[in-house]
């Protein structure tokens, strides 16, 4: 990551979203993940730990309503 230009690669980024949201007239799906902290699976790794909760959702941008909400029990 340290090899990027990070003005470069906001400016490129930035122009891709916004011709993504042209190609999508508008509609576009966010996707978005939280670790819930003080949260516990059941699962526990190697060392007998167990992990947070991990959510990943998505949201309608153009109707302003969440579509679906994941837990994972890995990041």
């Amino acid at each position: 990551m340290g090899l990027l230009d990070p003005k470069k690669f906001q400016l490129n980024f930035a122009n891709w979203m916004y011709d993504c949201c042209e190609l999508m007239h508008g509609y576009v799906i966010g996707i978005d993940g939280k670790s819930l902290r003080g949260s516990f699976t059941e699962i526990t790794d190697k060392d007998g730990k167990t992990g947070m909760v991990h959510v990943v959702s998505a949201f309608s941008a153009k109707h302003s309503v969440a579509l679906g909400k994941v837990t994972t029990d890995i990041k």
